[in-house]
């Protein structure tokens, strides 16, 4: 299906950055969601996919060949200090100001060099700015690393992502995504339902899409081009977890699930 015209731009990732400085400072879900909704609306297929996956607090889909980045914070540590040249007792102590680093690193790139980037490192900054996209190729290149000389090879990797992220906005998001923790006070269920604003579904059909998928990216996607009715258990790939239902009686259980005709087989834990 064509996309329109409104959502055939490439996604920024300081607009996302934007989107979860917004989502972050309040405690609406309602506003959260209308906050979510509307930026999900905008984008583009492949930048859907990748925003809904990042703020659920994931990286890869599910069913991924390499579902890891293999980076700790002691790498992003030293990724982020030494791009930026912070010494690590400066860092450690907006670190135990806030007790996340991405908050640590923005804090202390607005405290101390105004708009976060030195004369001596706008030399080293990539001149384009930092795609969604772009961004996932570099989570792409991280979790493909391995063998000898991998270390070094993902702090580079780190560092040219750092190196063409314009505003410490961008680093603190990029931080928390590395981390695997967005913090922003949006769980699934919430993209799940900013997924069914955006694009006129009902939570009840998107959840159910997710459920089997486990893959919220292309759920948003499916929503998008009305094909949730597409989403289908596929051999090897995760699903979501499915949470039982309780009941007095089976006669109970089968008015529950609303069906014509249904199977049943013993669960064993």
């Amino acid at each position: 299906m064509a996309e329109d015209s409104r959502s055939s731009s490439q996604a920024y990732f300081l607009e996302f950055a934007q989107v979860c400085r917004q989502v972050e400072s309040t405690r609406s879900k309602l506003t959260k969601i209308e906050t979510v909704s509307k930026y999900f609306a905008s984008l583009s297929d492949e930048d859907l996919r990748l925003a809904s996956t990042f703020l659920s607090s994931k990286v890869f889909p599910p069913g991924f060949a390499t579902p890891e980045i293999n980076v700790g914070y002691s790498l992003i540590w030293k990724a982020v200090s030494t791009f930026h040249s912070v010494k690590d007792s400066d860092l450690s102590e907006y670190y135990f100001k806030y007790g996340d680093l991405g908050s640590a690193i923005e804090d202390y790139l607005h405290s101390n060099n105004g708009t976060g980037i030195t004369m001596e490192r706008t030399l080293l900054l990539s001149e384009q700015d930092l795609s969604l996209s772009g961004f996932y190729s570099g989570l792409v290149d991280l979790s493909k690393a391995s063998g000898k000389g991998s270390t070094n090879r993902r702090l580079g990797i780190l560092e040219r992502i750092f190196a063409s992220a314009k505003d410490p906005i961008e680093v603190k998001f990029i931080v928390r995504i590395l981390g695997g923790e967005m913090r922003i006070g949006l769980v699934e269920g919430l993209v799940e339902e900013s997924v069914a604003r955006a694009f006129s579904k009902t939570l009840k059909e998107v959840r159910s899409a997710n459920l089997v998928t486990g893959d919220i990216g292309q759920v948003a996607v499916f929503a998008k081009h009305d094909q949730l009715g597409d989403a289908k258990l596929s051999l090897f790939r995760p699903t979501n977890f499915m949470l039982a239902e309780s009941a007095l009686n089976s006669e109970e259980l089968y008015k529950k699930i609303d069906v014509e005709r249904a199977l049943s087989e013993y669960k064993y834990d």
